[in-house]
């Protein structure tokens, strides 16, 4: 193939270099261009990961990289890793859906909030920011929406990533009982009792593989 040819005494002197994101900020599944050197004239074996998850690789070249940005997409590092030798890092921010806040009671009947401990008071929540929630994970149902925060949960990960979780989640409700998400990653149920949620997490390269969490708001 055409380009030049990085060899491994140079990798390892000078190393990948990201020098920009552009943008450094979106939704999962945003395309975002990657600037620096020494990425290689292609991608062969190396990858390119936002924090720790890794992402489609679109095009690669010496010093641009097109990606999509991973579907389980949170806030964090970038980084490029070319035969095993790992770039500098650049912090990228996940963007929330243009959602406007809604007020919900939880106590009301039928209840539409659920915690995943008992928790005091009981609301109003100001969904999605939950700046009134329990500040424990929560989920809400409201209109077509499910709304949740502050979830964690455990993996299938060797410590010490055997747990993660989300500060922020949304997906669709079908206003019966359905709850899904437009990328797979998420799906459940709703009664007036309790939310129940299944969440797909993507695994680490290496380490442990793609699994599913199941958490249990009842409170």
């Amino acid at each position: 193939a055409g380009g030049r040819v990085i060899r491994s005494e140079e990798l390892r002197v000078n190393g990948p270099q990201i020098t920009a994101l552009n943008p450094d900020h979106g939704l999962p599944n945003t395309q975002v261009v990657i600037t620096g050197r020494n990425f290689g004239p292609d991608q062969r074996r190396s990858s390119v990961t936002f924090a720790g998850d890794v992402a489609k690789v679109e095009t690669w070249s010496d010093t641009e990289i097109l990606v999509i940005a991973p579907d389980a997409l949170g806030s964090g590092h970038v980084i490029v890793t070319v035969q095993g030798i790992a770039s500098n890092s650049i912090y990228f921010t996940q963007d929330r859906e243009s959602i406007p806040d809604v007020e919900i009671t939880p106590n009301s009947k039928p209840r539409k909030c659920f915690a995943m401990e008992p928790y005091e008071p009981p609301g109003p929540w100001i969904i999605p920011a939950g700046d009134d929630g329990p500040f424990i994970g929560w989920a809400c149902v409201s209109g077509d929406k499910l709304y949740g925060g502050d979830i964690s949960f455990r993996t299938g990960c060797p410590p010490p990533d055997d747990t993660t979780g989300f500060l922020y989640i949304s997906g669709d409700f079908d206003g019966v009982s359905a709850i899904t998400d437009p990328y797979g990653s998420l799906s459940g149920t709703y009664t007036p009792n309790g939310i129940t949620l299944t969440i797909h997490y993507d695994g680490i390269p290496g380490v442990c593989p793609d699994g599913t969490a199941t958490v249990v708001f009842d409170h």
